[in-house]
C-alpha cells in the first residue's frame, strides 16, 4: 500500500491510500516519468470500507521511494 500526496498522482483531489493491482504503462508527463497503474483506492484519512478501483498516474519516484522505505505495495 502506498500513501500519496495530491501531487503524486493525477488527477484528483486529496491523499489517497493505494494498492496497486496492475502496472499498465510508463508514461512522461513534465518530463517526469509517471506509471499508469490499475489500483484499490481509498481517500485519506477516512479511507474506510473496501475502497474503488481505479486507474491512476503515480509519480514513478514515489514508488520508488516507498519501494526503498521498505514498503511493499501492490
Amino acid at each position: 500500500m502506498y500513501e500519496l500526496a495530491e501531487k503524486d498522482y493525477r488527477f484528483g483531489l486529496g491523499a489517497l491510500l493505494v494498492k496497486v493491482t496492475n502496472v499498465l504503462a510508463e508514461m512522461v508527463f513534465d518530463n517526469e516519468p509517471w506509471w499508469e497503474v490499475d489500483a484499490i483506492v481509498k481517500a485519506v484519512p477516512n479511507g474506510v470500507g473496501p475502497g474503488q478501483e481505479r486507474r491512476l498516474y503515480i509519480r514513478a519516484a514515489c514508488l520508488r521511494n516507498a519501494r526503498r522505505g521498505g514498503v511493499q505495495g501492490g
